[in-house]
């Protein structure tokens, strides 16, 4: 199962589609290398993993469809700005 969340990296807000095993309480892990390769087998956090605050957890599903709701999102977003700017 994947999960699409929310975290902080320094000041930065990141958002992204990981394996929900990667979350803890209000903690998200990710390796310090081979992030993807780690995300695609699922692999398990281990101690020596980066620790950021998570801000969020979106939802939780299978991959295609946490991959796909970022797409939509990102449609609805330029639509709208399309509209407002369009009719105004």
């Amino acid at each position: 199962m994947y999960s699409r969340a929310v975290w902080k990296e320094g000041q930065r807000e990141m958002e992204g589609v990981v394996p929900t095993s990667w979350i803890a309480s209000n903690v998200i892990y990710f390796p310090h290398k081979n992030a993807r390769t780690a995300a695609r087998m699922c692999t398990e956090p281990s101690d020596g993993w980066q620790q950021f605050p998570l801000t969020k957890t979106k939802f939780s599903s299978g991959k295609l469809l946490c991959v796909i709701y970022c797409y939509l999102v990102l449609v609805c977003i330029r639509f709208s700005s399309f509209c407002e700017t369009e009719l105004n």
